[in-house]
């Protein structure tokens, strides 16, 4: 855990514009606590085939779960904190009230997924395949669905708050409110429902 966060602390400090002294020296410290723990290995469920599973409120945090077989798994209320799920196969899975925040779900498949009162603040959803999710009142607080597809997708009541936009595809999107075509469009989606 503490190299998971180590990591995330060196990645926020990239990422931030302004490098402080107060950040240099956070920086700093969690670079030297990243080579201490470099020893130690985080759990890995790499290419496991975990389809059907059961993982119902299940403590995932930072766990390494690319390109895992998760096809119909129920991750009700599971905690995947920062975990990665690159390339991952989230098929027709149950995620209803996970928490996904920091996750990173570049390139998975997560076609008729319920994603119903999913947390994905600030997740990868990068060449993400969202057709046909259920995402009602999603929490997507600035999560980045560059190039993702969510057609057919339900977008009751979802938080798109600071979402990245550009080039997703919209076609048949399901229940978007004014607010949310008005965003996207100013974000660079694409074929937004009339």
């Amino acid at each position: 855990m503490k190299k998971c966060l180590a990591f995330m602390l060196i990645s926020k400090l990239i990422l931030s514009s302004s490098i402080s002294a107060y950040n240099l020296n956070h920086y700093n410290k969690a670079i030297a606590l990243s080579f201490k723990l470099k020893k130690q290995k985080l759990p890995t469920i790499q290419e496991k085939n975990l389809s059907e599973t059961d993982l119902t409120s299940a403590n995932l945090i930072c766990a390494n779960l690319i390109c895992a077989n998760l096809t119909r798994a129920n991750l009700t209320s599971a905690n995947l904190t920062s975990a990665n799920l690159t390339s991952a196969d989230l098929t027709g899975a149950n995620l209803t009230s996970a928490d996904l925040t920091g996750a990173n779900l570049t390139m998975s498949n997560v076609t008729g997924a319920n994603l119903k009162l999913i947390i994905l603040r600030w997740t990868k959803l990068i060449n993400n395949n969202l057709t046909g999710a259920n995402l009602i009142d999603a929490d997507l607080t600035g999560a980045d669905l560059t190039r993702a597809n969510l057609t057919g997708a339900d977008l009751t009541g979802t938080n798109l708050r600071f979402t990245n936009l550009t080039r997703t595809i919209l076609k048949d999107a399901k229940n978007m409110s004014q607010a949310q075509k008005t965003y996207a469009k100013s974000q660079g989606a694409i074929n937004i429902p009339d």
